[in-house]
């Protein structure tokens, strides 16, 4: 049977939103890309804290202060393991993990040092639209070793990138990351725990 397609699926249309791509007009994808550019300006505030002697949670205040400029909502904040209530709701907009912290790093007292490498992972929702995105950060002079596996990282994103554009299905993008990382020479994290709460 052949199904017509709307032109644009509802968002609170959730049983249809689980197992479709919604089409979205102009008004819509301006409305995404105007989150996105809030979550670019957070989370080069938070590059800009990334500096030898700034907490974690200075980095993660930053974030929150551009998106409180901008009258969005942090999407982390009160966020829970969906599938363990044994582990406490996200409390701080932004995660911030350092060195072999893999992601989703809860912000506090560790303050950074000269060499490391910071991730800062952002969500926010702004005008009922949700963007989310994430950098890894040089703390001041780092060792070569780690310049490479940054060169290996912007590798990667090169052929995802590419095949990643309008009209293209994300499989594409996915077997573009995968053969990024194989020229690259850089390998994948593995799986999360039994909490599913990789950082933490």
């Amino acid at each position: 049977m052949i199904r017509s397609v709307p032109s644009r699926i509802e968002l609170n249309d959730a049983t249809r939103r689980s197992t479709s791509i919604a089409i979205r007009s102009s008004a819509d994808i301006d409305g995404i890309a105007a989150c996105g550019r809030v979550v670019a300006a957070a989370l080069e505030a938070g590059r800009g804290a990334c500096v030898p002697g700034r907490s974690t949670s200075e980095i993660s205040m930053a974030v929150a202060s551009v998106l409180a400029d901008f009258n969005a909502e942090p999407l982390f904040v009160g966020l829970a393991a969906e599938d363990n209530s044994d582990v406490s709701a996200f409390p701080a907009p932004a995660c911030v993990s350092v060195d072999d912290e893999v992601i989703h790093g809860i912000p506090g007292d560790r303050r950074l040092c000269g060499g490391e490498l910071v991730k800062i992972d952002c969500g926010a929702r702004l005008d009922g639209w949700c963007a989310d995105a994430a950098i890894t950060v040089p703390v001041g002079e780092i060792a070569s070793a780690r310049r490479e596996l940054l060169g290996a990282a912007s590798f990667v994103e090169g052929p995802a990138r590419r095949v990643g554009r309008r009209g293209r299905r994300r499989g594409g993008a996915r077997r573009g990351h995968r053969g990024g990382r194989r020229r690259g020479g850089a390998g994948v994290a593995p799986a999360p725990g039994p909490d599913g709460a990789l950082g933490r």
